[in-house]
């Protein structure tokens, strides 16, 4: 791991989140691959709607600018899944 980056930090129940902000930080800090990160409040790991499409942006955008997706991980108290794990990235 090269460089850590809080983007985005929203409340209970969403937050908003750029793929060309991580995109620009990505390439700033001459990353070769990413890993995004982010909690459920709730408890509950399983990936939302929301969740898919913002990795799906994510991943797009990655994967024109030459920064691949090496997973997209979701932390709820002491529980964690991982994308790439589930088959996902």
């Amino acid at each position: 791991m090269i460089n850590f980056k809080q983007i985005s930090s929203g409340d209970s129940s969403a937050t908003v989140v750029e793929p060309a902000e991580v995109m620009r930080l990505s390439i700033l800090h001459h990353a070769q691959s990413i890993i995004i990160l982010h909690n459920h409040p709730s408890g509950n790991t399983r990936a939302s709607h929301a969740d898919i499409q913002l990795k799906k942006r994510i991943q797009e955008a990655g994967t024109m600018l030459g920064v691949p997706l090496d997973d997209y991980i979701i932390i709820a108290g002491y529980d964690y899944v991982s994308m790439r794990s589930e088959g996902l990235v």
